[in-house]
């Protein structure tokens, strides 16, 4: 039978997780959350959009873990491996584990693990999801003595596994009462202590929190941006780098030198997202950057399904959300989804250079605007409230669709109808309507 050895030297070494090289921010509850997950299972996957933080927290979560296993905590950093035939090669380099026969590697990792009790990371396994799966399937079915640990931009899909996404920092609002209290933000503290080591002595102040408190809302609360933000303090101000947002594409390029190169700029990190989509699934997240707000399946059907079916639209959503581009969010059994502004940012330019932003935009200003005539005919009834709560979550594509009816020549009879149909809504006192009447877009209420 085969059978695998370690070098006396590899034994005296339990585990290889890095030092942490930067303070460790935040992530209390998801600290928790994620050690109470790993109690009932023995494969966790962390998922997330990349530059959530997933690396960082999985390395946290195993050093935490690490005193509980015999023989370690192991990291298989997988962001550079691009050959799936190599992947337990590199996962036996990584353990010290060499094959002392014919076997495959496969085999000799399941034999040197058969009776140890090691913690298993697997570092960024979305691009090797298929290999990693079978791998990861043949190790917790043979060797009982391993947990596994995987961070991907999409689970795993194996029986057994529990998920946890991997959330933005907290964040301010945009416009937070006088801008106080938000040092106690994750996102704030983030770009504060990361500022700090660029411009030493740099502190959060009366003149800099507004700037501050806006780059971590439009940037989402996500870790990588928000260094790379803070990096740019090197020779710009906080509210310089505020001001030059709208095009943070270009402006957040200055990551580390020692980081993988998907992670030295935003575009980058994107690039990587959208290129392990299919051609469908990228083409439906364009078309869904046409919402504001977020949507409803129906919406995305309506406006962005119109050479496919339902049963493809679902399909493709649920792969999306699957994948860390959308996210779901459930409430009072009503699914909803939606993309981060960086995200819709990104397809929205993926739209405009397919040719398809304009017919979009129209598409989307249709459906909504039957929406708005169907609540009207339906004000009388039973389900004026159920009205009111879905035009209040829809309250910025029914904005953007008035926008879109005032500001294109020959639609102005599309602003009026819109605008009688929701007249009755803007008159209740739902407090969603304070923030969605026709001032706010430049139109008359009817006599």
């Amino acid at each position: 039978m085969a059978s695998a050895v370690r070098s006396e030297a590899d034994q005296r070494v339990v585990g290889n997780l890095p030092l942490e090289l930067t303070s460790f921010v935040g992530r209390r509850r998801e600290l928790a959350d994620a050690r109470r997950l790993f109690e009932t299972s023995r494969l966790l996957t962390l998922t997330g959009i990349g530059g959530v933080g997933k690396t960082r927290l999985a390395i946290r979560l195993a050093g935490a873990l690490q005193r509980v296993f015999r023989d370690g905590a192991w990291l298989v950093e997988l962001g550079e491996q691009t050959d799936s035939d190599l992947l337990e090669d590199h996962v036996a380099v990584t353990l010290g584990v060499r094959s002392v026969s014919s076997a495959d590697p496969l085999q000799a990792l399941i034999d040197y693990c058969a009776d140890r009790s090691l913690l298993l990371v697997l570092d960024n396994c979305e691009h090797l999801v298929d290999a990693v799966a079978v791998f990861v399937g043949a190790i917790l079915r043979r060797c009982a003595g391993v947990k596994i640990l995987a961070t991907s931009r999409e689970s795993l899909g194996l029986g057994g596994e529990v998920t946890m996404r991997v959330p933005s920092l907290t964040t301010p609002q945009q416009q937070p009462p006088e801008f106080e209290g938000i040092a106690q933000y994750e996102s704030v503290s983030l770009f504060t202590e990361r500022a700090a080591s660029v411009v030493p002595g740099f502190t959060l102040t009366e003149e800099n929190k507004r700037a501050v408190a806006h780059i971590c809302h439009d940037l989402d609360g996500l870790p990588l941006p928000i260094e790379l933000a803070a990096a740019r303090l090197r020779g710009m101000s906080a509210e310089q780098i505020m001001n030059r947002l709208s095009d943070r594409y270009r402006l957040l390029t200055t990551g580390g030198r020692d980081v993988p190169s998907r992670q030295q700029t935003l575009r980058l990190s994107i690039d990587w997202s959208y290129d392990l989509c299919s051609p469908t699934e990228q083409q439906l997240w364009g078309r869904l950057s046409v919402f504001s707000g977020g949507f409803d399946l129906d919406a995305a059907e309506g406006v962005c399904g119109q050479d496919m079916n339902s049963t493809e639209v679902l399909d493709l959503v649920t792969a999306l959300v699957e994948k860390s581009i959308l996210i779901r969010e459930e409430t009072d059994g009503d699914v909803r989804y939606h993309l981060l502004d960086l995200l819709r940012e990104y397809g929205h330019e993926k739209l405009e250079s397919a040719g398809e932003y304009s017919a979009l935009r129209r598409s989307h200003r249709d459906w909504f605007e039957a929406l708005v005539v169907h609540a009207e005919a339906e004000w009388i009834s039973g389900r004026q409230a159920a009205w009111i709560a879905r035009l209040g979550r829809e309250q910025r594509n029914v904005n953007d669709a008035l926008e879109y009816s005032i500001s294109t020549a020959g639609e102005a009879r599309s602003a009026t109808r819109m605008v009688g149909a929701l007249y009755r809504f803007w008159l209740s006192p739902a407090e969603w309507c304070t923030t969605t009447r026709p001032e706010t877009v430049g139109v008359s209420l009817p006599e």
